[in-house]
């Protein structure tokens, strides 16, 4: 969530390059950009505005920490909360 930005789509990157074939990554952000166009170019679907429907078949989203404050009860936040999906902020992504 938010994947446009530099440092989320940078972890995405590099996800997508450590795990190859063993992990599939996607992302959504409010608008196209340059960065949503280069990560569409690598093979990262990125779907432009938010839906809960984004959280099909996912085992966790990643977030930009803005998301958590900025819109606490965002519906891809509560369905995420509501279905029981971890969310983490990209920070503690890269920690990983």
């Amino acid at each position: 969530m938010g994947i446009g930005g530099q440092g989320i789509s940078a972890v995405a990157q590099m996800v997508l390059e450590a795990e190859h074939e063993n992990v599939i990554v996607t992302g959504c952000d409010m608008q196209a950009s340059a960065t949503t166009r280069a990560l569409e170019r690598i093979g990262v679907p990125v779907e432009i505005g938010h839906s809960a429907d984004h959280l099909v078949d996912i085992d966790r989203l990643i977030v930009v920490p803005a998301a958590l404050v900025l819109n606490p009860d965002h519906p891809e936040l509560a369905t995420a909360r509501a279905r029981g999906i971890p969310m983490i902020t990209w920070q503690e992504m890269l920690g990983e």
